[in-house]
């Protein structure tokens, strides 16, 4: 049922079929609460809210459900916190909560999510000095951009080594680029653009895309550069400041 030009809540009778599997009713034009009823789709597997106008908070029964592999609600207008339950949803594979008004910080047991290999919180009001310890099992991409967060980039995404995409920016990370990001071996983008970071730019394989713009200051090569790199396919420009 996906983008359907479906308007209205979602109905809570749906929470009797027990026996669903797949629930897609992304991009349409849904409003109201998620029903807490979703919670009884005891064999749920992928849920696919996204690109809706549901509001209010996320329900805690959403967290129990344990078969669950996609969570996907994004660009909504969801708010409140993250329920610290979602850590419960031990088989999630993929979890996007990007673009909706949520708030408060990331519940410190998300690192327990054990099989999760993409998260998505982007463009949210998220914050909080200390980003707890993340999943080692993050693949895809970790992106908590857009949001309120501050202080220094945590040492414990230094366990990110399966990482391909980290997205950092649009935040208020001060302190220096910490140099173990490159060390993240299966690192292809870190984007730490727009922040209040300074210091060295670490050194990063030719096939790594990095973007430091908008910050106070970057140490590179010898000068006062920010850089955005990429030089294997010819994709570096610098922004030169005080070189004289």
């Amino acid at each position: 049922m996906e983008n359907n030009s479906l308007t209205g809540r979602i109905p809570p009778e749906l929470g009797s079929c027990q026996s669903l599997a797949l629930l897609d009713l992304a991009q349409n034009q849904l409003s109201g609460a998620l029903p807490v009823e979703l919670g009884n789709l005891s064999h749920l597997q992928v849920l696919k809210l996204q690109f809706n106008k549901l509001a209010g908070e996320i329900p805690i029964e959403i967290t129990q459900l344990s078969k669950l592999w996609i969570l996907n609600i994004s660009w909504n207008s969801l708010n409140g916190p993250i329920p610290p339950s979602v850590a419960s949803l031990k088989n999630l594979i993929n979890m996007n909560l990007q673009g909706n008004n949520l708030s408060g910080s990331i519940p410190e047991n998300i690192g327990s999510l054990a099989s999760l290999s993409e998260l998505q919180l982007g463009e949210n009001h998220l914050s909080g000095g200390d980003i707890p310890r993340m999943p080692t099992t993050l693949q895809i991409a970790l992106n908590l951009s857009s949001n309120l967060f501050e202080e220094y980039i945590p040492v414990n995404l230094a366990n990110l080594t399966l990482l391909e995409i980290l997205d950092l920016s649009n935040n208020k990370f001060s302190g220096e680029i910490p140099a173990f990001f490159g060390q993240l071996g299966t690192l292809t983008q870190l984007i730490l653009s727009n922040n209040q970071l300074s210091g060295e730019i670490p050194k990063f394989g030719s096939w790594v895309f990095v973007n430091t713009t908008g910050n106070e200051a970057a140490v590179f090569a010898g000068g006062w550069i920010t850089i955005i790199g990429k030089k294997s396919r010819i994709c570096i420009v610098w922004e030169v400041e005080n070189l004289w």
